[in-house]
C-alpha cells in the first residue's frame, strides 16, 4: 500500500490581510495519473494535493493549552487535520476557522475573543497565514471524490447505513467508477466495513434485494451487521431480510403512539424494531414474520436486548397469523364470558334462591345472564 501523503508547511508568514487559495489539479486536467477502476485508489495521486491557507496563531508550545481556551468555537475543525501544527523553534501554530476568521478578511473584525487572545504580549503572540499541502488523507471522502470522477458524473451522496454496511444505489454514470467510489468511502468512513450496491428491485417473500459488494468484506454470502436504533439494539444479515434505516423516524412515532394497555400484533415484525420497543410498554405483544431468518434474529434480539418481552413469536403468513390470533382472542373471550356467567350465577343464585325456584325456571334464568353479559336481551335472540 503506497504511504500517505505527507502535509507540509510551504511557508508562514506575518499577516494582516491576505487571501484564501485552495488549488488542486481537477479529475479533467492534463495529469497521466488517472484512477484504476478496478483497483484501490492510489492516495499518491497527485490530483489530491490542495494548498491552502489559514490565518494561524504562532505561539510558544507551552501556551498553546491555554490558547486553544481563549480560542475556543474559532479554531480549523476539519476531519484528520490536527488544528495545532507544531513547528520546529518550540513553538505552534494554532489553526484558525476559515469562516469566522477569513485569510483575506479584516483583522479588525476578527471575533471578540480572538482579538482578546491576540492582546497577551507577554506570551509573543503572533497572527500568521499558514499555507499548507493537504494530501488523500486530510480530504474527506467526497473532496476525494470530486478530484477522482469526472465533472459530469454526479458525486454519489445520501446513501443509507445499516451499522457496518453502506448501501449505495448507484445510477448508471456510476458504472464505470462504482469501485473507485465504494474504495474512498470504505477509506474514509471509519464504521464501514462493507460497501454494497442495490442492483434489483425490493421484492419477493421477504422483501429483499439483489445487491453486489463493491469493497470490503462479505462476497456473496450473509452480511451480517448490528444497528442501533431508538435505544435498542438488532443484529440482521442484510442480504437475508428487510431493512430501511431511514424508518427509524417513523418507527418511533408509532410505538410512541401506543399505549400501556394495548395488545400489539406485529404481522411483519423482520428483526424487531417495532416489536421489540412496543413490549416493554404494551400489556402484550405477539411478533411474526414470513422469513424464518428474520424471525431467528428477532429471537437473539428479544434477548439481547433488556427489559424486553415478547407474548408470542410465530414464523407465519400474515394472513394465517392473523386468523390464529384472532381464533385464541375469540377462544379466551368466550372462555371468559362463560366464567363470568358461572361468577354471577352463583353469587345471584346464593342470594335469591328462593326467589328463583318460585317464579322463574333455572334455564330462563341461565339465558338472563348469558344475554346481560353479551349485551342483548332475551327478547331479540332470534
Amino acid at each position: 500500500m503506497a504511504p500517505f501523503h505527507r502535509r507540509r508547511c510551504i511557508s508562514t508568514r506575518p499577516s494582516s490581510v491576505n487571501a484564501w487559495r485552495c488549488a488542486s489539479s481537477s479529475a479533467s486536467s492534463s495529469s497521466s495519473v488517472t484512477a484504476s477502476l478496478d483497483s484501490p485508489v492510489d492516495r499518491d495521486d497527485p490530483r489530491f494535493a490542495t494548498e491552502v491557507e489559514v490565518l494561524a496563531v504562532r505561539a510558544p508550545r507551552s501556551a498553546v493549552g491555554g490558547l486553544m481556551a481563549k480560542l475556543r468555537r474559532h479554531t480549523l475543525d476539519r476531519p484528520r487535520l490536527n488544528r495545532v501544527q507544531h513547528l520546529d523553534d518550540d513553538r505552534s501554530l494554532v489553526l484558525l476557522d476559515t469562516e469566522s476568521c477569513p485569510v483575506d478578511g479584516d483583522r479588525a473584525a476578527l471575533p471578540p475573543n480572538v482579538l482578546e487572545a491576540l492582546k497577551d504580549d507577554a506570551e509573543g503572540l503572533q497572527l500568521v497565514t499558514h499555507r499548507m499541502t493537504l494530501g488523500y488523507e486530510d480530504l474527506d471522502a467526497d473532496e476525494c471524490l470530486r478530484r477522482l470522477l469526472p465533472h459530469d458524473v454526479t458525486v454519489p451522496t445520501g446513501f443509507e447505513t445499516a451499522g457496518t454496511i453502506a448501501h449505495l444505489n448507484l445510477r448508471d454514470e456510476h458504472e464505470p467508477w462504482k469501485k473507485v467510489i465504494a474504495s474512498v468511502l470504505l477509506d474514509k468512513l471509519p464504521q464501514i466495513e462493507t460497501v454494497v450496491n442495490k442492483t434489483g428491485e425490493t421484492g419477493g417473500p421477504f422483501r429483499t434485494f439483489a445487491m453486489e459488494v463493491l469493497a470490503g468484506a462479505g462476497g456473496d454470502g450473509p452480511l451480517e451487521t448490528t444497528v442501533s436504533e431508538n435505544g435498542s439494539v438488532y443484529t440482521m444479515d442484510f442480504r437475508g431480510m428487510y431493512w430501511n434505516s431511514r424508518l427509524g423516524t417513523e418507527r418511533k412515532r408509532l410505538v410512541d403512539s401506543f399505549r400501556a394497555d394495548d395488545v400489539v400484533l406485529d404481522l411483519c415484525c423482520g428483526v424487531g424494531p417495532i416489536a421489540l420497543p412496543a413490549s416493554k410498554k404494551c400489556t402484550a405483544v405477539y411478533a411474526n414474520d414470513l422469513n424464518p431468518a428474520a424471525v431467528a434474529y428477532l429471537t437473539r434480539n428479544a434477548q439481547r436486548n433488556k427489559g424486553t418481552a415478547l407474548a408470542g413469536i410465530t414464523n407465519l403468513d400474515a394472513g394465517e397469523c392473523l386468523r390464529v390470533r384472532v381464533a385464541e382472542v375469540k377462544a379466551a373471550s368466550a372462555a371468559d364470558k362463560n366464567a363470568a356467567i358461572e361468577a354471577m350465577k352463583a353469587e345471584l343464585m346464593a342470594r335469591h334462591e328462593g326467589l328463583v325456584h318460585g317464579m322463574i325456571s333455572r334455564s330462563n334464568y341461565e339465558m338472563t345472564l348469558r344475554d346481560a353479559i353479551n349485551g342483548t336481551k332475551a327478547s331479540d335472540k332470534e
